[in-house]
C-alpha cells in the first residue's frame, strides 16, 4: 500500500469541515491533516513552525483546500 497523500483543509465552518472530512475518509489514498481555521495556522503548517515542525505528526501536505 502506498503512503497516503496528506491534505490540509483551511475551513472556518465546522459543518463544512466535517463534510470534507467524511468525504475524504472514503478514499484510503488521502489523509487529512488537522483542520486549520485561519490563514496564520495554515502558513505555520506549511512553514513547519511551532507544533507543525514535527513532520512525523504533521507531514507537508500534498494539497491544500481553501474555502
Amino acid at each position: 500500500m502506498e503512503d497516503p497523500l496528506f491534505i490540509l483543509l483551511l475551513e472556518d465552518e465546522p459543518d463544512q469541515a466535517l463534510l470534507v472530512q467524511d468525504l475524504l475518509k472514503e478514499d484510503s489514498r488521502f489523509a487529512l491533516l488537522p483542520v486549520v481555521e485561519r490563514g496564520e495556522k495554515a502558513i505555520a503548517c506549511l512553514s513547519g513552525e511551532g507544533k507543525f515542525g514535527d513532520r512525523a505528526h504533521y507531514p507537508f501536505p500534498f494539497l491544500m483546500l481553501l474555502d
